[in-house]
């Protein structure tokens, strides 16, 4: 693993405790001679660029807003939950303190996840903006209280078109976020799918559908639905006019989310969705197969 010298620190300072533990953990690596830059400091989208190791000290929203900023630079992410249990933010601040030594020198081990890249083409096939998601692509209606037609094409192929309040497009990790609220399956983040999960639609037969990563999906309002918008990880977003055209396909790089050795993915799921206590694997009999 790349030597670590550079820590870089984003804060969520609403969050309680959040200052006295950026405060606790700047004096922590400065002890140990790293450099040390935080968002009180600097800007935060400059930080990819000057660290070797990002902490995100907040919540999973602390944590999706900055990976919109590290581009395709493999840096790893440490999310510390100042709040409630977080799917992505999984490390306490007392487990994480505990593993920091372990992590600056090198021994961690990292959960790659997938993400999305959008795109909003103009009439002549321009690219308007383009989004990063590690959650999902949400595209709702621009209107209060009205229903949107969206066509929809799935490498070029038509799908259908959904009579609804609109789709996301969802990684595997972010299937236990908005997508899973509107019905949609939950996904194992070692997964390399995506899914669309129509919001609210008027056909019953319209379901979730799942497709591996290398699709790429199309999606266009109908005339008579004016304005779309769009949302990436509930962070970014643009209005999409009728003649705009929206293109979601994989990201070609994987955020690198270190995950904590006291914890794992299902445990996560079952504590967050609240499936009941954990259970101890019972022992087999030797000679059992």
């Amino acid at each position: 693993m790349t030597s670590i010298k550079r820590i870089g620190i984003v804060v969520n300072p609403k969050k309680k405790n959040a200052l006295s533990v950026l405060k606790q953990l700047r004096r922590c690596l400065k002890s140990r001679n790293l450099k040390v830059v935080d968002d009180t400091l600097i800007d935060r989208k400059l930080i990819p660029l000057e660290s070797d190791l990002i902490i995100a000290l907040g919540g999973d929203g602390t944590l999706l807003n900055i990976v919109h900023w590290i581009g395709r630079r493999s840096v790893p992410v440490l999310g510390v939950n100042l709040g409630s249990l977080g799917f992505l933010t999984e490390f306490t601040t007392q487990d994480f303190f505990i593993c920091l030594k372990d992590v600056l020198n090198g021994k961690y081990e990292c959960s790659e996840r997938m993400m999305l890249s959008a795109r909003v083409m103009s009439k002549t096939n321009k690219v308007c903006q383009k989004f990063k998601a590690l959650n999902d692509v949400v595209i709702t209606k621009g209107e209060l209280s009205r229903i949107t037609n969206l066509d929809v094409w799935v490498d070029d192929k038509y799908l259908t078109t959904y009579t609804c309040d609109g789709l996301i497009i969802s990684t595997p990790t972010g299937s236990t976020a908005h997508s899973l609220a509107s019905g949609g399956p939950i996904i194992h983040p070692g997964q390399d799918v995506f899914v669309i999960t129509p919001i609210c639609p008027h056909t019953l037969s319209n379901r979730p559908l799942i497709l591996p990563a290398k699709s790429e999906i199309i999606i266009r309002g109908k005339k008579e639905s004016k304005h779309l918008y769009l949302t990436a990880d509930g962070q970014s977003g643009m209005d999409v006019k009728a003649n705009e055209t929206i293109r979601v396909r994989k990201f070609p790089g994987k955020l690198k989310l270190i995950v904590s050795p006291k914890s794992n993915y299902f445990r996560i799921l079952s504590q967050k969705l609240k499936w009941g206590g954990q259970m101890k694997l019972p022992g087999l009999k030797a000679g059992v197969f």
